[in-house]
């Protein structure tokens, strides 16, 4: 029995890295919500790390701006800045950092070009 239980989480952690894997190079948004003002606010906090480990020093989102996924590791997934609806970012191209994907929600790929 205890065999079983290892065999399965040891599938389950698999399956989570493919099934991460399999959406690199789409666009994501973080999560957010409407405040009564009628502008965006962050649904919580989400940390963003220089590695992928949740132990490293995280600083804390401030852009809402969406962003590429260029690779997953650790359960967490990569973000690359990009160019914007103006193509005006400098940062276009280069790695925000690590963050944890259930902070951030699946875009529509014209979102990111």
């Amino acid at each position: 029995m205890k065999n079983l239980i290892i065999f399965l989480f040891a599938g389950l952690l698999h399956n989570s890295s493919a099934h991460l894997q399999a959406y690199v190079g789409q666009c994501v948004f973080p999560k957010h919500a409407v405040a009564h003002d009628g502008n965006l606010r962050f649904t919580a906090a989400i940390p963003v790390f220089r590695t992928a480990d949740v132990a490293s020093e995280p600083t804390i989102l401030q852009d809402f701006a969406p962003f590429r996924i260029a690779d997953v590791d650790n359960g967490l997934i990569q973000l690359l800045e990009v160019p914007g609806s103006d193509h005006q970012n400098p940062l276009a191209g280069k790695v925000l950092g690590w963050v944890n994907p259930a902070d951030f929600e699946e875009e529509d790929m014209r979102n990111c070009l």
